[in-house]
């Protein structure tokens, strides 16, 4: 008895362990930080001198700090068109060994080229459905101006007039009529004396050869100081 006794005692302390082991909580595992990457930008060199990025021998790109009147960069190297620039670290004697510039072929990224698309329709529905569009959306109509078609007389001028029709949209109707000059005593002259107008207390130059068409005063008017067409006799009263 006290033997089977024992052996139920430990067969109990046995259960309770493997109850207490399954019931243990899982430790989670530690993570590693991830190490921000050392660029130039938290990089600071001593005075006088500069931070560039090389390559290393492994295949990293890490910072190095040059002097500033190291000429031997990529700042002083000319690469051809397809070729791009690295500074690369070397293996030297002496040192200190600065990296130095390389030309390297560009990386070319070509785009993916897109299938053209395939029409099962056949030839005469593509017309069919050309035609369809056409009708659904008309080319806009461009407006053209009556009075590029009128050719008017000399001292005449085209002007439209509103029309009146029974269906809209009305085509204005273009109509030759005379120059109506803005000043008053003035008339419209294909030929007149631009460079030498008649003035108050000037002589008439005869320049014909130097004639424009414009709006000019009168026979019997002439230019007072304030440019307007007033009557010969009256000049010299209206300029005092």
């Amino acid at each position: 008895m006290i033997i089977l006794f024992l052996a139920c005692l430990a067969i109990g302390s046995a259960s309770g362990q493997e109850d207490a082991a399954i019931i243990a909580p899982i430790k989670p595992l530690p993570v590693k930080p991830v190490l921000p990457a050392i660029t130039c930008a938290n990089v600071l060199c001593i005075m006088n001198s500069t931070c560039v990025m090389y390559e290393a021998l492994n295949g990293k790109m890490k910072p190095y700090c040059l002097p500033i009147d190291y000429k031997n960069t990529c700042a002083y190297t000319k690469c051809k068109c397809f070729e791009k620039c690295v500074m690369v670290e070397v293996t030297c004697v002496t040192t200190p060994c600065y990296p130095v510039p390389e030309c390297r072929p560009r990386r070319i990224v070509r785009p993916p080229i897109k299938p053209l698309p395939t029409d099962p329709l056949p030839i005469g529905r593509k017309k069919r459905q050309a035609d369809d569009l056409s009708l659904d959306n008309p080319l806009p109509v461009v407006p053209v101006n009556p009075c590029d078609t009128v050719k008017c007389a000399a001292g005449t001028q085209c002007v439209l007039h509103d029309a009146v029709c029974r269906r809209p949209p009305c085509n204005p109707i273009p109509s030759c009529e005379p120059i109506r000059c803005p000043e008053k005593n003035q008339e419209w002259l294909e030929c007149g004396p631009f460079f030498c107008p008649k003035r108050c207390g000037q002589e008439q130059v005869m320049c014909k050869a130097m004639c424009r068409p414009g709006c000019f005063c009168k026979k019997g008017f002439c230019l007072n100081k304030s440019g307007k067409c007033v009557p010969d006799k009256n000049c010299g009263i209206l300029n005092e």
